[in-house]
């Protein structure tokens, strides 16, 4: 299975968003799926990468042309796919995914999670969707879908397009549940 696992890249964020992104990548690893993400080195990202890595996982990092050039990609890649653009780049991820998972994460972690919704809310797609909400770090967010809601701006059914779970290992017993 194609675990797609989207989160921050910022190397200065709390410890404890590493070492869970660092024990879901692992977990991913000793299951025999494969990580694809960004090709990130760094964050969440770079830990998750990192935990696969260490496990004998398959990674398969994709990046746009003007990332590849100014950042520091994964270097224990199995796979590295450079594409023209950031639309590209997430295309070609929402189409190899099988699962996407959301951990923490900043801005473009922001855009990717309202592509997925939209585009499983417009039927592109029917692929799970889970958000790792560690500490709470996504309360706020789901608040503002309840308003989004509730003001008649989304249907109700948008809520039931993803699952929120609040540690890596009720990441993986979900997984282990959608994959039977």
């Amino acid at each position: 299975m194609n675990i797609c696992v989207f989160g921050s890249g910022i190397e200065y964020i709390d410890d404890s968003y590493k070492e869970a992104g660092y024990k879901l990548g692992r977990w991913i690893a000793e299951h025999g799926h494969t990580l694809i993400f960004g090709a990130g080195s760094t964050g969440v990202m770079g830990a998750v990468a990192e935990g696969a890595y260490r496990a004998g996982g398959r990674t398969i990092g994709i990046l746009p042309e003007k990332l590849n050039e100014t950042s520091t990609p994964f270097e224990h890649l199995n796979k590295k796919i450079v594409t023209k653009t950031m639309h590209e780049r997430k295309q070609l991820m929402e189409s190899l995914a099988d699962i996407f998972v959301i951990c923490p994460g900043g801005f473009g972690t922001f855009e990717e999670i309202a592509e997925v919704i939209s585009l499983k809310r417009l039927g592109y797609f029917n692929t799970p969707i889970i958000f790792l909400n560690m500490n709470g770090y996504y309360d706020k967010l789901f608040e503002m879908f309840d308003v989004l809601v509730n003001e008649k701006f989304g249907a109700n059914d948008v809520l039931s397009m993803f699952e929120i779970v609040s540690t890596p290992e009720e990441v993986l017993e979900l997984i282990k549940k959608l994959s039977k």
